[in-house]
């Protein structure tokens, strides 16, 4: 163990100090304490599928069932969704914070987008959509903000990311 508290969600270090018995110049027992007050913790919630607003409460709850509120929590968001479907991270990064001693939401979900869907349409949000899946440029997480913000806009709506 490196230190009494943990830096960062990097590596999921532990954090305490080891506790040694030494008898005759000899290590007779070693016993590891933890002692962190904020405990850095990753939960990961698949949202594949979207689903009803109560099945994405229930398993917002599962997955952060039983963590200590002193914690720091890092939910990241994964999973395959419809591009019609926006979760709103802000929001639940606000619920989040009420709870937790510090919270942060990372989205990476990805968009059910096949390619064989977009081929032959000449609509302008397909045009939009192969433009941004050829770009080497852009991160598969990029790519699916890049692609929800284009679809809002081509369909009448405020929401940006």
């Amino acid at each position: 163990m490196a230190s009494l508290e943990p830096s960062g969600f990097g590596e999921q270090a532990r954090a305490g100090y080891l506790l040694l018995d030494i008898e005759g110049g000899l290590v007779t027992s070693v016993e590891e304490v933890p002692c962190a007050r904020h405990a850095f913790l990753t939960r990961r919630l698949d949202l594949t599928g979207g689903g009803e607003p109560g099945e994405l409460k229930a398993a917002l709850r599962s997955a952060i069932e039983g963590i200590d509120p002193s914690a720091c929590l890092r939910l990241v968001l994964t999973g395959v969704l419809p591009l019609s479907t926006y979760v709103n991270a802000s929001n639940l990064l606000g619920l989040l914070q009420q709870r937790f001693f510090y919270a942060e939401v990372a989205d990476e979900c990805s968009i059910d987008l096949p390619d064989d869907e977009l081929e032959g349409d000449v609509s302008l949000m397909a045009e939009f959509a192969r433009m941004v899946k050829a770009d080497d440029t852009l991160s598969p997480v990029e790519k699916t903000r890049v692609l929800r913000c284009g679809w809002n806009a081509l369909n009448g709506k405020e929401l940006a990311e």
